[in-house]
C-alpha cells in the first residue's frame, strides 16, 4: 500500500516533461503550462471532470482533448 502525500505549491511539470511529484491536494495548487510538456500533440490526452452529488443523486461530466478528438460526457 502506497503512502498518501500532500502535495505542495509549483509546477506541475518539471523540464523534462515529468510530474514534479505525486499526491493528492484539497485545492489547486500546483500551475500547469502546456509549453512544459515534451510530448507530441496526438499523444498528449488533457481533461476536466466534474462531479456534483448529495447522499442520493450525482452528476458527472468530462471534457477530454485526446489530442486527436474531443469527448465530453454527462
Amino acid at each position: 500500500m502506497s503512502k498518501q502525500h500532500l502535495l505542495t505549491k509549483g509546477p506541475l511539470i518539471d523540464d523534462d516533461g515529468k510530474l514534479t511529484e505525486a499526491g493528492y491536494h484539497t485545492s489547486l495548487i500546483k500551475t500547469y503550462q502546456r509549453s512544459a510538456l515534451v510530448t507530441p500533440h496526438y499523444r498528449l490526452k488533457e481533461w476536466d471532470y466534474y462531479y456534483v452529488g448529495n447522499d442520493r443523486y450525482g452528476l458527472a461530466t468530462t471534457l477530454a482533448d485526446n489530442g486527436y478528438m474531443w469527448l465530453a460526457s454527462v
